[in-house]
């Protein structure tokens, strides 16, 4: 029973590492392009007024590991439900919709101008 239980989590585990392969990456590129700008941004009005760019350097670094931070925690949520039983985790899971839609929503945006200039490029 054990044997089954674990072929039917690592299809899971390939299933959804798969589906992360694409959809993170259509997600990844979008969301690393804008913080390369912001950052770049930031560093110009950090260079006329002095002002710090930690943030935005925090920023630049969460959009750096994003891609590869989906990996993990996969891999991570996966294994960690093979060790636990049924108890609850003490983390409080909150679903962020708003968050989600404006991200998808940015990654929707970006790919319809890239397809947009590039078929108007191409004559397509």
């Amino acid at each position: 029973m054990n044997l089954v239980y674990d072929c039917i989590r690592f299809c899971v585990l390939i299933i959804s590492l798969a589906i992360w392969f694409v959809v993170g990456v259509a997600v990844w590129i979008p969301l690393l392009c804008r913080s390369v700008a912001s950052f770049s941004f930031a560093i110009l009005h950090s260079t006329i007024t002095g002002v710090g760019v930690t943030r935005e350097a925090a920023m630049l670094n969460k959009a750096v590991i994003f891609y590869i931070d989906g990996f993990t925690r996969i891999v991570d949520a996966i294994r960690a439900s093979a060790s636990s039983s049924d108890e609850q985790s003490d983390e409080q899971f909150h679903f962020d919709w708003l968050r989600l839609a404006i991200e998808i929503g940015w990654a929707a945006t970006f790919w319809a101008v890239i397809y947009a200039t590039l078929k108007k490029a191409l004559h397509l």
